[in-house]
């Protein structure tokens, strides 16, 4: 037998004596418990929605002085080169009417050149993720005796 459930026993031998009892007085038996946290996987689904791509931005850009025509180069780019093919169909007066109308033409191409270019979509990804939900739970501890004898109080812990 340990020492501490023979403490116990002698204190109860002792507190349960009559012949002692005159000693031993207001002994009190507890029971002490302690809060536990119990943690149980649940399974959720959860939905996401994921967006795959990029905004693409142009990288053929003018840089004129100071920075003057770099949101325009795709535009005068293509009004030059829609010029040169213009000039090259027309004859006389047909041939600066063929010009005008190129520059015209390869201006509008050539301003989308340079616009940014959306390349995104948008997936919605489900899944199953593991979840904790914590329960609290009182167990017991431990016990305790606690009582007087010739007038010092005296505490045993003991398990049951």
């Amino acid at each position: 037998m340990n020492s501490k459930k023979l403490a116990v026993v002698i204190a109860a031998t002792l507190i349960s004596t009559s012949a002692l009892a005159d000693n031993t007085s207001n002994a009190v038996i507890r029971d002490h418990n302690k809060q536990v946290s119990v943690n149980t996987p649940v399974q959720v689904q959860v939905c996401r929605d994921v967006t795959y791509g990029h905004q693409r931005t142009p990288n053929n850009v003018l840089h004129g002085a100071g920075g003057a025509l770099q949101g325009d180069s795709g535009a005068i780019a293509g009004a030059v080169i829609g010029g040169l093919l213009g000039n090259q169909v027309g004859n006389g007066r047909g041939k600066k009417a063929a010009t005008i109308l190129g520059v015209i033409v390869g201006s509008n191409m050539g301003h989308g050149v340079n616009q940014p270019q959306q390349q995104v979509r948008t997936v919605r990804q489900c899944g199953t993720e593991t979840r904790y939900q914590t329960e609290y739970k009182s167990v017991y501890s431990h016990s305790t005796i606690t009582f007087w004898t010739d007038g010092v109080q005296r505490t045993l812990t003991f398990q049951k």
